[in-house]
């Protein structure tokens, strides 16, 4: 993205007057989130003298991820914030334009399931699959449920190699997650076996939805009456500001 953001925070370019991150932060107001933790790398300390100490009726905390180390090794960052709650998690490369705010979707879908995560889904057409633009990451697998909008997760598939899609639609993760706080006991879990040499040094969050997904523990919730933009490719930047000018 360095093309488009001239080496700044690409969390803060602008789409429709409102930076990315300030996007995220309105979806979350509006679900009814009253804090947030926004954790940035030391290269990005530009995002808190942007935003400040507040957003709209939102506190805003911050914590620094020292090395590029993961994601799972970002989101243990947030454990003395969450203070025992369940959290959500938005990576604000991604746009969402849409008459209901995601967060309350995947709220609201996981009500009645108090001890599982959950995963915003974003359902497509087959004949829309590009692995260009959609990427090779999120993909899952799902069953069916009755009356229930989270539904079950059978299966993460690994990053980088896109699933067998055999249509007529195809789920992908949405990058906003609902976790609970046995996250962080897994996260150790890793680290520990990091320190075996057992897997990469990277902590990434595949490994835990896989594990989640393989205990029962992991549920999906469709997003509906809108649109996913991923902003973290000049493609998807795009084609989300030429959305929200045409909306």
């Amino acid at each position: 993205m360095r093309s488009v953001t001239d080496g700044g925070a690409k969390e803060l370019l602008a789409i429709g007057g409102r930076s990315l991150l300030e996007h995220a932060l309105a979806d979350l107001e509006a679900s009814g989130i009253t804090a947030a933790l926004v954790i940035v790398s030391p290269d990005k300390l530009a995002i808190e003298r942007t935003l400040g100490s507040r957003f709209g009726a939102m506190t805003l905390d911050y914590a620094v991820q020292e090395s590029p180390r993961g994601l799972a090794d970002a989101l243990a960052l947030a454990r003395p914030f969450t203070t025992g709650e369940p959290f959500v998690c938005w990576l604000p490369d991604n746009f969402w334009l849409g008459r209901r705010p995601a967060t309350a979707q995947l709220l609201a879908g996981m009500a009645r399931h108090p001890d599982e995560h959950g995963v915003a889904l974003i359902e497509r057409p087959l004949a829309s699959f590009d692995p260009t633009a959609t990427g090779a990451a999120g993909f899952v697998d799902v069953a069916p449920t009755a009356g229930d909008d989270a539904l079950p997760i059978l299966n993460v598939h690994p990053k980088g190699r896109p699933p067998h899609l055999p249509g007529p639609t195809f789920l992908k993760g949405f990058p906003l997650d609902l976790w609970r706080f046995d996250l962080f006991e897994r996260i150790e879990r890793q680290r520990r076996s990091q320190a075996a040499g057992k897997i990469p040094a990277e902590q990434d969050d595949t490994p835990i939805l896989q594990e989640l997904a393989a205990e029962g523990r992991l549920r999906g919730v469709v997003l509906r009456d809108g649109a996913l933009f991923d902003c973290g490719v000049p493609r998807g930047y795009a084609a989300a500001c030429a959305a929200i000018t045409s909306s």
